[in-house]
């Protein structure tokens, strides 16, 4: 790869470290998450791998998105994931094709690994990445071993937990996800774009619940 595409990735970890570091939550949870990240993120030596850019059906909607929030660390995050979008790895969870899930959701959602064992900046002590989903799509309940955060970046989408009820959350808001909890989620009208961290058990794939 070129000079280019190290700086990109640098500034992209960096956007996600002001992100992070820029968060206020009321959640003893969430403010504890947050440290744990901005620790593992200064930890990181930088080994960047040679990306190798694969497409989903949902990554169109990528181009749909507004850089323009009104949180301006979720807007220079947004712009520098833009900015990588030649060189992005579109994935999704092998678990949930076995699964047989509805090929509507299949098509509306795809993942990045940004950063940890299969990312573009190379780590086993983290994974940080993008989670995108299409328009009227509903992320069916899961579970995973690993302790997890989100931060919304771009469209607003209904997040459940257990057995609580889907609720809004707002762009830029962090939502933690303990170990083994189940939890949803579903858009509305717009595609939704979120940062995910995990801090563990990263070879331990969501499941269906």
């Amino acid at each position: 790869m070129t000079e280019h595409y190290d700086q990109l990735l640098t500034q992209c970890k960096e956007a996600i470290f002001y992100l992070l570091e820029s968060r206020r939550p009321d959640s003893v949870a969430a403010r504890n998450a947050l440290t744990q990240s901005l620790t593992l993120l200064d930890q990181l030596d930088n080994t960047v791998r040679n990306s190798s850019p694969q497409l989903l059906a949902v990554s169109a909607a990528l181009d749909t998105l507004d850089a323009a929030t009104r949180d301006p660390a979720c807007s220079q995050l947004l712009t520098c994931i833009l900015e990588l979008k030649p060189h992005l790895e579109w994935r999704q969870n092998p678990t949930y094709a076995s699964a047989k899930v509805p090929a509507q959701f299949l098509n509306n959602y795809g993942y990045v690994e940004l950063i940890g064992p299969q990312g573009m900046i190379l780590t086993t002590s983290c994974s940080a990445g993008i989670l995108l989903l299409g328009s009227n799509t509903r992320y069916p309940e899961h579970a995973h071993q690993a302790k997890e955060l989100y931060i919304p970046l771009s469209g607003l989408a209904q997040w459940k937990q257990g057995a609580q009820d889907f609720t809004a959350r707002d762009i830029g808001s962090c939502i933690i996800h303990e170990s083994g909890v189940s939890h949803a989620m579903q858009t509305g009208a717009e595609p939704m774009l979120a940062l995910y961290f995990w801090y563990d058990h990263l070879e331990h794939p969501a499941r269906l619940s």
